[in-house]
């Protein structure tokens, strides 16, 4: 299978599978190659740092996902980025051609270590590492999607849960709560999975997130036209029903409704606002309800 380097920094376009270069590090064959695998670049901030550590480490380290050509993320310098075909939402041709591809990028790379996480990579890129035989695979798992399913729909998921933890040589989660969850449904042995601190997805950037640096919360208000004593609900995220946005909502309003017939107008009840940053998709939609409460309500 032949492979193109081209710029990451200008993404020009490269077939599936191709590379994508993000620098000229020129490990040699001695050191151990890593192989990171995430279902979309966008997700590129959940590994940012870890990649530069491994490298500085001896690692040969390269990235397989679904490259967005239109708005690219950023890798750390350095890294080997290739394109695979991922998709985020079930599709059975689709997920054969990545099966296929995620294949040819390990036969072609014979990487010693691979990690995978978030959803669509994780099995896609678990089924592979264990067909290919990689000497050593571990999974990332930075959340279950079947906690918020229901039915068959909810029971398939556990299944691939299963799959994949089973398949892994090393599972790390992001909390120690998330594998109690996977301990209590006989998903991994009882204190198999490896707990980083005090549990984390990539930590917090100090520098990134200084209150030097950070505009000041009453600036911030006034800009969204929100009082500075009010009570504020966050959320940052897709807006998806499996992130929950859904119920965050309806507990909004009841909290709203609960105000208004109790005239709590002096607590944080009866100041309660909801900030929501994040971008919707079709694959998972929330409700139509949902939607014009977000579009219409004052405090929203």
């Amino acid at each position: 299978m032949q492979f193109r380097r081209v710029s990451n920094r200008s993404h020009r376009t490269a077939r599936y599978g191709k590379r994508v270069s993000s620098g000229a590090t020129d490990f040699t064959a001695n050191h151990p190659l890593v192989l990171i695998l995430l279902t979309s670049d966008i997700s590129s901030v959940l590994v940012r740092g870890q990649l530069t550590h491994l490298m500085n480490e001896g690692f040969r380290v390269h990235v397989g996902t679904a490259v967005s050509f239109q708005s690219p993320a950023s890798f750390d310098e350095g890294v080997t980025v290739h394109n695979l075909p991922f998709v985020r939402e079930p599709s059975p041709m689709r997920d054969l051609r990545a099966l296929v591809a995620t294949i040819k990028l390990i036969r072609h790379l014979r990487p010693d270590i691979i990690n995978v996480s978030t959803p669509k990579a994780a099995v896609i890129g678990m089924v592979a590492a264990w067909l290919c035989r990689v000497p050593t695979r571990v999974y990332t798992v930075r959340g279950f999607r079947f906690e918020t399913m229901a039915g068959r729909r909810r029971s398939i998921y556990v299944l691939l849960e299963k799959m994949i933890l089973s398949r892994a040589h090393q599972a790390i989660f992001n909390s120690a709560s998330l594998r109690s969850t996977a301990e209590s449904m006989s998903l991994i042995p009882l204190q198999r999975g490896l707990v980083l601190g005090g549990g984390s997805g990539n930590g917090i950037d100090l520098n990134r997130f200084a209150p030097s640096i950070l505009p000041h919360r009453n600036h911030v208000r006034s800009l969204l036209n929100i009082p500075s004593d009010a009570f504020v609900i966050g959320f940052v995220g897709r807006l998806t029903a499996d992130k929950g946005l859904d119920d965050l909502v309806t507990a909004f309003i009841a909290l709203n409704h609960q105000a208004t017939s109790l005239r709590h107008t002096s607590s944080w009840v009866g100041n309660l606002w909801l900030v929501v940053a994040g971008s919707p998709e079709d694959g998972d939609p929330i409700s139509q309800e949902t939607h014009d409460i977000l579009h219409s309500h004052p405090r929203i």
